[in-house]
């Protein structure tokens, strides 16, 4: 028996909603990077030092990649997923977006 539906009534799901499962999956892995950061940046007990004193020797430069990595992570799907039509649109945004989860996440951290 053939298709009683022609194929051009049939309607894609928009790309867009690759975004629901996709943001907090990159948002989760984000929170695990900087968790890794804030443990290179202040050490297990904290910046504060949680009265055993401050860490001696942070180890920055691998706090600040895993920064930096953290945003990019975060903005991958925004840049990568077509939610717009324009690339340059979801570029923008993508930058946007990994600059304030990298501020936000050097603000959390606190040093």
């Amino acid at each position: 028996m053939m298709n009683e539906h022609p194929a051009s009534t049939h309607r894609r799901r928009h790309p867009a909603l690759n975004l629901i499962w996709a943001l907090p999956l990159a948002l989760i892995v984000s929170y695990l990077m900087l968790m890794i950061s804030t443990l290179n940046w202040c050490g297990i007990f904290g910046c504060s030092g949680a009265g055993y004193g401050r860490i001696s020797d942070p180890n920055v430069p691998a706090a600040l990649a895993f920064l930096i990595a953290a945003g990019v992570v975060a903005a991958l799907p925004l840049a990568l997923i077509p939610w717009s039509r324009t690339r340059l649109t979801r570029w923008l945004v993508a930058v946007v977006f990994a600059a304030l989860i990298c501020f936000l996440g050097y603000v959390a951290i606190g040093p």
